[in-house]
């Protein structure tokens, strides 16, 4: 609502867009975004080790390309931890720090 509101627009659900497209079950859905997510990272991360072993890329060009893949894996990472994707979401592992 606060995207419609304020932008005029709307989440993009993209389990829900496969789960509808390809008529296919919520779990499958999820497991087809989550290899789709994963191929773009795989992709991603071949064009900026490309970019970063041209000489004819500056450091300030580095840095912005070290930090965004950064932030993709954080936010891969964050979506793939998520409980609503995560198997175990109702019983988590406990932990010990």
């Amino acid at each position: 609502m606060y995207e419609f509101k304020n932008f005029q627009s709307s989440v993009v659900n993209t389990v829900y867009i496969v789960e509808k497209f390809l008529c296919v079950n919520t779990t499958l859905a999820k497991n087809i975004t989550r290899a789709i997510t994963f191929d773009w990272e795989k992709e991603i991360f071949a064009i900026c080790k490309k970019w970063m072993r041209d000489p004819a890329t500056t450091e300030g060009r580095r840095a912005y390309l070290e930090s965004l893949f950064d932030s993709m894996a954080g936010n891969i990472f964050h979506s793939a931890t998520l409980s609503r994707y995560v198997r175990h979401a109702e019983r988590p592992v406990p932990t010990s720090t």
